[in-house]
């Protein structure tokens, strides 16, 4: 005597894994496709983004740093203009508006140190959204 139990594993537990099977093949991809949509590409934006504005800190670190080395030699009013145009827009402001040499080093050494730390930390930002862009724990 065949019972419906035994007939539902011989048939029909391999049919319904094979169609679960199936289906997973079918729809897995798509699922993965919406998962990086929603999840995995705004915080891979993101994490460019922020290392995009660490490599620009560092930049602008760069040409503070190599200002403030200038300014210790001496330059007169032309080499200043000159040295004072290859800094970016925000430093060229301030940098404009001041005549004295002294105060001009000391507030590149400062303005160099701030966009040293705020490299590092948008740097850090960075690598903490790609560490929890996949496993976001």
């Amino acid at each position: 005597m065949i019972s419906w139990v035994s007939t539902f594993k011989d048939v029909g537990i391999p049919l319904i894994s094979g169609a679960i099977s199936s289906a997973l093949t079918f729809f897995w991809p798509k699922v993965w496709r919406l998962y990086e949509a929603r999840y995995v590409d705004p915080k891979t934006a993101l994490q460019e983004s922020l290392a995009e504005q660490a490599r620009w800190y560092q930049d602008r670190a760069s040409k503070l740093a190599v200002f403030s080395f200038e300014l210790g030699q001496d330059p007169d009013d032309f080499k200043l203009q000159i040295l004072i145009s290859k800094l970016d827009r925000q430093d060229r402001e301030w940098a404009m508006k001041e005549k004295d040499i002294a105060t001009l080093r000391r507030c590149a050494d400062a303005k160099a140190e701030e966009c040293r730390m705020n490299s590092e930390e948008a740097a850090r930002w960075a690598e903490h959204v790609g560490d929890r862009t996949f496993f976001p724990l």
